[in-house]
């Protein structure tokens, strides 16, 4: 059965005399609030540490906004600490504050958009559709950079093929097929290039040294095959 702390001290008494025995429990006793004290103290500089992060990571994101925007919003304001608080209990970072920033900057800057470009649109709770849409965002730069990518190797291919070429009959032949091709030609070409050789060729057509190395080539491709 276990004992009672009374039967305990009237043991303890009875061994070592009840003055040593009531310092024993005296110095136990202050180990006690000391351990207390302690693990309040530790607790408080706990806290403390969560507020300060807290308030470093509503400064960097705030910035950021002010940086993009022009804008001259406080990271003090209760109002944006709650929102930013309540999206950062959502289990947000501040990576995905800035993504959003971005995105939405992006697309409302330089319109009658830019008054929403504030912390409570874009923190609201509309935040995580947000950043959906910076995600989507990158997947087409992504796209973009991938194909950009597939027409310089493309076009390497191209101007290799050309270098072991050189001779006076190619280049006839080239200057032959320039002439005697067609717009509908140029259209049917045009609809096989993308991204910036398409820019190019919009703007400057075969004064393109690129694009007219891939109009030649095309025109080849299709008079052999002729």
């Amino acid at each position: 059965m276990k004992k009672s702390i009374r039967e305990l001290y009237k043991e303890l008494e009875m061994k070592i005399g009840r003055e040593l025995t009531d310092e024993k429990l005296r110095q136990f006793f202050l180990r006690q609030i000391r351990k207390a004290n302690e693990s309040s103290k530790n607790e408080t500089q706990n806290v403390t540490s969560l507020q300060m992060d807290f308030q470093a990571s509503c400064n960097a994101i705030i910035a950021h906004l002010n940086e993009v925007t022009g804008k001259e919003f406080r990271a003090s304001t209760g109002k944006t600490k709650s929102l930013i608080r309540a999206r950062m209990n959502d289990g947000f970072h501040i990576k995905h504050f800035l993504q959003v920033i971005d995105v939405k900057a992006g697309q409302w800057l330089k319109s009658d958009f830019s008054k929403y470009l504030q912390p409570s649109t874009l923190f609201s709770e509309k935040f995580e559709g947000y950043l959906q849409e910076w995600v989507v965002q990158q997947q087409t730069i992504k796209s973009i950079q991938r194909q950009r990518e597939a027409e310089k190797a493309e076009l390497k291919t191209y101007q290799d093929q050309v270098n072991k070429e050189k001779d006076p009959e190619r280049a006839k032949l080239d200057e032959q097929l320039l002439k005697s091709a067609t717009q509908d030609d140029w259209k049917e070409f045009y609809k096989t290039i993308r991204g910036f050789l398409r820019k190019s060729a919009d703007k400057f057509g075969i004064r393109n040294p690129i694009v007219k190395l891939m109009y030649i080539n095309f025109l080849r491709n299709k008079h052999e095959s002729s």
